[in-house]
């Protein structure tokens, strides 16, 4: 076991070519890690149904709280019961329980809840169409829903027009090659009846449309949480201690160099940025595990931060989480 256990982290370490590729890895991993969550955090042009999937699978806090609202939906099914047949259940009644509690399990009812759920939980609006023939429900994507009162609004100018206030039609990604009309068979669920105004996909008003999600009264404090972090990540890398390797100026004295003050200047300056150049080259090369071995005319020493008050932003974060 020993002698395997060896040899898995000797392969391990061969990943790395050279010392440094470690530096080089390390370098990419912070700046990857910043722009990674600059790019998610650009909010202000990203649709507004995309924000709310991204932090549903992004943020712990927001996702995990759906995740328990919608398991307990799915929980709180428990079966099929009759009602207004009297106090005891005849023979055909107790099959046709069966019969449906049988069909419950087939069609994964509990988890079709959670999934409804989960919809109406994260997005404030449910769009669900079905089938008049197979009876299937289908659940219609947010992301690319419109909801229209009068199919000429979409050749309308929207700023011209009046707001929508009912929904006669369904518009999956309207103006577009692939454009569906639903106009009959559809259910919308609000997870709030309170009319408010909203714009849709197109920036037409509406009134009573549309349900705002709950989970965008988040977006503000994701949006700082986001901020704090990228600043965070940089900081840290920023903020790690340094070395500090100095070279005796004497190496260089221009008592040392032939000619005129001039040239002697220029020779010693030359010769301080090839060294110095040459020496700094190989130190980017090292990974910090690595230790230098120099003459006594260079001096090592370590740069440290002498404040790390910044370091309070963690319990900001904490209290946005919370």
């Amino acid at each position: 076991m020993f002698e395997r256990t060896r040899m898995f982290f000797s392969n391990v370490r061969t990943v790395w070519a050279s010392p440094s590729d470690k530096v080089v890895a390390s370098r990419t991993l912070t700046t990857d890690l910043a722009a990674f969550l600059i790019d998610m955090s650009n909010f202000k042009d990203k649709p507004e149904a995309e924000i709310i999937e991204q932090i549903y699978k992004v943020e712990p806090e927001v996702g995990g709280s759906i995740d328990r609202m919608s398991t307990m939906t799915g929980d709180a099914f428990k079966g099929f019961v009759l009602r207004n047949t009297g106090d005891e259940l005849d023979d055909l009644e107790e099959e046709m329980i069966r019969i449906a509690n049988e069909e419950a399990e087939t069609t994964q009812v509990r988890e079709w809840f959670e999934a409804l759920a989960e919809v109406l939980f994260m997005h404030g609006n449910l769009y669900t169409y079905e089938d008049p023939t197979s009876l299937t429900i289908e659940i219609l994507p947010n992301r690319s829903i419109t909801i229209l009162d009068d199919l000429n609004r979409k050749l309308a100018d929207p700023k011209m027009t009046q707001a929508i206030t009912k929904a006669n039609y369904i518009i999956i990604d309207e103006g577009s090659t692939e454009e569906r009309v639903i106009d009959a068979n559809f259910r919308i669920t609000k997870y709030k009846s309170t009319p408010i105004w909203a714009k849709d996909n197109k920036e037409r008003d509406t009134f009573g449309i549309y349900s705002s999600s709950p989970v965008y009264r988040t977006i503000l404090n994701i949006w700082q949480k986001r901020q704090l972090q990228i600043i965070d990540v940089l900081w840290r890398y920023k903020m790690i201690p340094r070395e500090h390797h100095q070279f005796s100026a004497e190496m260089f004295n221009m008592a040392n160099y032939a000619g005129d003050l001039n040239t002697k200047r220029n020779s010693a300056r030359a010769d301080a940025e090839s060294i110095m150049g040459s020496y700094a080259q190989k130190i980017k090369q090292s990974a910090p595990d690595i230790g230098y071995v120099t003459l006594d005319t260079t001096k090592i020493t370590t740069v440290e931060p002498k404040s790390a008050g910044y370091m309070a932003a963690n319990e900001i974060i904490a209290q946005l989480n919370n």
